[in-house]
């Protein structure tokens, strides 16, 4: 297994695909820009950190269990080195990484980030989609959940006639 300083140096490099390095012979973990760029364009994880003296930095990652990966339905690499990389179609924002790692290691609510979209939509229609996207699923309890739900169908069907 390589060495924080090692991957956090791997990780510098991180732009176009998630890194997964294993844990042991059970688990997968994404580490900073790995699990903002999982988190985002995979799938929800509960994002942990830790501050590391041998780095003196503090670290964001995720994990989950090896069998886990076939059911992500994405595609994905097994690199000569062990780890695993799952290419993404975007390029990280510098700016938007920081402030979610500054987000999840202060432990706030993760806000609205203003991210450019692909395809057409609304522009409420693209808000919705940017909140699910930043909810912290993981760290909401259910009637967080529930009000978060309702609020986004309330965005979505203002203006409609629909109510809720």
């Amino acid at each position: 297994m390589a060495s924080i300083n090692e991957i956090l140096a791997s990780e510098a490099k991180t732009n176009h695909s998630v890194r997964l390095f294993r844990e042991g012979s059970l688990f997968f973990r994404a580490y900073e820009r790995s699990a903002y760029l999982f988190v985002h364009h995979v799938r929800m994880y509960e994002i942990h950190h830790k501050y590391f003296k041998v780095c003196n930095n503090d670290v964001v990652w995720l994990g989950f269990p090896q069998k886990s990966l076939p059911s992500l339905g994405c595609q994905y690499v097994e690199n000569a080195d062990g780890t695993v990389s799952i290419p993404v179609e975007v390029e990280i924002d510098e700016q938007q990484f920081q402030q979610w790692k500054s987000e999840q290691i202060s432990h706030q609510k993760l806000p609205v980030m203003d991210v450019p979209f692909t395809t057409k939509t609304d522009k409420d229609e693209a808000e919705v989609l940017q909140r699910l996207r930043t909810f912290n699923l993981a760290g909401s309890t259910p009637m967080e959940t529930m009000l978060f739900v309702s609020e986004l169908q309330r965005m979505l069907n203002k203006g409609k006639g629909t109510s809720v």
